[in-house]
């Protein structure tokens, strides 16, 4: 799903976080985000970095678990990625229309290198609504 661990516990943090105890929410936040070492964190702690280390592992395990059983990053994700496609298909059509403004012969000139004709256009239009309205009615 994502590669970089940090920005994964990031977004497991945003989304599952509240579900932590306070003190293993601010240890993860530390460790990966404000990169403190489990030795750092033990000693401002007062505890050995054993105990920090199974405590980080623990809220981590406890928040990819959130995930496997809710899967709103996963979701989250997927619905970014389909606005994106709406939004290429959209800045389509307005070149579309823009072509189609200037007049239909000089449309036929500027589209003949580019292999996009109107009907391809409209497609891609359609795509997108039919996208926006599966966002829609999953919500």
């Amino acid at each position: 799903m994502l590669e970089d661990k940090t920005l994964r516990i990031g977004l497991l943090l945003d989304f599952y976080g509240p579900l932590l105890t306070e003190k293993q929410r601010e240890m993860v936040r530390a460790h990966f985000e404000d990169d403190l070492s489990l030795g750092e964190l033990a000693e401002e702690a007062g505890v050995s970095r054993a105990a920090v280390h199974d405590l980080v592992h623990r809220a981590v395990e406890a928040l990819e678990g959130y995930e496997a059983r809710l899967g709103l990053i996963g979701k989250y994700l997927r619905e970014r990625r389909e606005l994106e496609r709406c939004l290429e298909a959209l800045e389509e059509v307005g070149r579309l229309y823009l072509l189609l403004a200037e007049g239909s012969r000089s449309a036929e000139s500027s589209r003949a290198g580019e292999g996009d004709t109107p009907g391809e256009m409209l497609q891609r239009l359609e795509t997108a609504k039919r996208v926006i309205r599966g966002l829609l009615e999953s919500e």
